[in-house]
């Protein structure tokens, strides 16, 4: 019996250190955490309740969905439990304002945020792409000195395709280029 006493408080520390932030849970008891909140949400959507934090949705989850919230309370470490109940009255409150645009008639927009990267960051192919539309336009000599490069950096990919820009620019109009743009010199420059 001594030894299951032992097991059983090792276990409940460990929930309690998982609880308090003191031990990062593993994945395991992280997959316990969400089906625990799983089932505190599924109780909260049955009787409509989006806010669990707030005076009438704490006393209706309190009284209807008691059991799954202690579960959710000794599974999960605090502050995921109230990042949770904010994150669902958040997603609550995003749903209902897309609704209400939509009803408006606003028009839809592919959002990005500014930390993401651009479609051709850091993709050769997207480099090469450009590359090739001056390989059409009989730019072989500049392509050619391009491609024999190491492949570069996300700064000088955008200095070597504005230079290919301002050659090509220039080889359709000599006349108004008189003195004729090395490129290599201006990027040893910069």
């Amino acid at each position: 019996m001594g030894l299951f006493d032992f097991l059983s408080s090792a276990e409940d520390k460990r929930r309690e250190e998982i609880r308090t932030g003191a031990v990062a849970p593993d994945r395991s008891e992280r997959q316990r955490c969400w089906d625990a909140r799983d089932a505190f949400w599924r109780c909260l959507d049955k009787h409509d309740v989006v806010d669990s934090l707030s005076s009438e949705g704490k006393r209706i989850a309190d009284r209807e969905c008691a059991p799954e919230h202690r579960v959710f309370e000794r599974d999960c470490a605090s502050a995921w439990v109230t990042y949770f109940k904010k994150y669902r009255v958040a997603e609550y409150q995003k749903k209902k304002t897309i609704e209400r645009l939509e009803k408006e008639g606003a028009n839809k927009m592919a959002v990005r945020s500014s930390s993401d990267p651009p479609a051709s960051a850091g993709s050769p192919v997207a480099w090469l792409r450009g590359a090739r539309g001056f390989i059409k336009g009989g730019h072989w000599a500049t392509t050619r000195r391009l491609l024999r490069q190491p492949a570069p950096t996300e700064d000088l990919r955008g200095q070597a395709l504005g230079r290919l820009h301002e050659e090509a620019e220039i080889a359709r109009h000599p006349q108004r280029y008189p003195v004729e743009l090395n490129w290599k010199e201006k990027v040893d420059l910069d």
